[in-house]
């Protein structure tokens, strides 16, 4: 429903071609690069549905099915999240949503296979790890990434006292240059899209141990944005409602428009920005809001408004 797992199609000669990982259709039919889409991709950090990397291969939209039928192809939706209503009682929303945690980590511990799970030390894979291991029978392994040289942050802290706490099996992953030099190519070659996550490598490191213990790992991706983990996020919490609503109602912006603008060149994409986000950007000159919140500070530079 979400895009979570994907399917890859092409069409070719009447016949319907789909698979879950492209690497697969490089054994039916011969596939070349679609250097559009693939400079689409660097714009925009990620490929938007359909396309692919690949000319001609395209990648389901999320909610929808594919009718074939004589040769003829024709993409239907099935599913649209509605809000049907608002809540905003803060007990049934705190209770609603342990619920619905509980519930989400109990399905992925359905099996014959053993599971583990990635433990950063942030809210959302603590949480998930926590309690996965409540309902876990056997000893639950959790795996945490040590960077060389970054030994003592908080993400390689609290992992050892949480899994001492709550009786976790840990396991620490020393990713190093060597890891790094040894590994690099086979962690591409098991990616179907370009990957943009600067993390891939590290979560390529604690896989390859986890292998040696599990078979399914649960993560917290995407929790940072669930939870608010972010600084970022608090600022909302110091703004007026009118001003949220402001914020809301600019926000979403045409991904052709940003195609368009970092065609030109770097600065159009600066332009991008400060068009997608223009009462925030006012309220960055009025100093309320960090240039971080807009791009890298070694990035920012007030000559992009000139003009």
């Amino acid at each position: 429903r979400f895009g979570v797992k994907p399917m890859y199609y092409a069409l070719r000669d009447k016949c319907l071609i789909f698979s879950s990982e492209l690497k697969a259709f490089h054994h039916i039919f011969s596939m070349e690069p679609n250097y559009k889409n693939i400079a689409l991709s660097f714009n925009l950090s990620f490929f938007p549905y359909p396309i692919t990397p690949y000319k001609d291969v395209f990648k389901l939209t999320p909610g929808t099915f594919i009718e074939f039928t004589n040769g003829e192809m024709e993409e239907k939706r099935w599913y649209f999240m509605e809000v049907k209503e608002k809540i905003t009682d803060p007990d049934y929303i705190c209770e609603k949503f342990n619920t619905l945690l509980e519930q989400s980590i109990q399905y992925r511990l359905r099996g014959d296979v053993p599971v583990g799970s990635f433990l950063s030390g942030g809210l959302d894979s603590s949480s998930i790890a926590i309690e996965a291991s409540r309902h876990y029978e056997k000893e639950f392994h959790v795996f945490n990434g040590v960077i060389d040289g970054k030994e003592n942050t908080v993400d390689n802290i609290n992992p050892v006292r949480l899994s001492k706490e709550y009786g976790l099996e840990f396991h620490k992953v020393d990713i190093n240059k060597e890891f790094y030099e040894n590994n690099l190519v086979p962690c591409i070659a098991n990616y179907d899209d370009i990957m943009f996550e600067a993390g891939a490598m590290n979560f390529y490191a604690i896989q390859k141990e986890a292998k040696k213990y599990v078979t399914v790992m649960l993560d917290g991706i995407g929790g940072d944005e669930l939870f608010l983990g972010y600084p970022k996020y608090l600022m909302y919490k110091k703004l007026p409602a009118s001003i949220i609503d402001g914020i809301n109602s600019v926000m979403p912006a045409s991904t052709t428009l940003k195609y368009l603008l970092t065609r030109i060149n770097r600065r159009g994409s600066k332009v991008y920005d400060i068009l997608k986000n223009k009462i925030m950007f006012s309220l960055h000159l009025q100093e309320y809001i960090p240039s971080g919140f807009f791009w890298k500070d070694s990035e920012y530079d007030e000559s992009y408004l000139e003009g």
